[in-house]
């Protein structure tokens, strides 16, 4: 029996950066603490994409990019509570001033490291 599989190669831009995710509040979004993240500032950034974001303050994160704030010049973004008592996951939502956003790359792939 024959079997096709279809394959697409990575392309990787000239700022591209990989970062180690850290922590458990995309779990839910298939990120995992741990893994290896390429992120990609080139490219265009999409409601529902992850994000990597680094402030001015130089902190970063990656979170889900939902869009526009409720107040022009915000953008909102989104995780996850760690499980409850009955494993339930509850979202949170974080609200950025787009003028303290140093850097905004959608995770373009992701890795576990070996």
């Amino acid at each position: 029996m024959s079997i096709a599989v279809n394959a697409s190669p990575i392309v990787l831009g000239d700022n591209t950066v990989a970062v180690v995710a850290a922590g458990e509040s995309m779990v839910p979004a298939g990120i995992a603490s741990g893994q290896l993240c390429y992120c990609d500032p080139d490219q265009p950034v999409l409601a529902g994409d992850a994000v990597y974001i680094v402030r001015r303050d130089n902190m970063a994160t990656i979170k889900l990019y939902l869009g526009e704030g409720e107040r022009a010049g915000w953008i909102r973004l989104q995780g996850w509570l760690d499980p409850d008592t009955i494993g339930l996951r509850k979202p949170f939502y974080v609200d950025l001033l787009e003028s303290e956003i140093v850097l905004i790359a959608p995770v373009i792939y992701e890795r576990r490291r070996l």
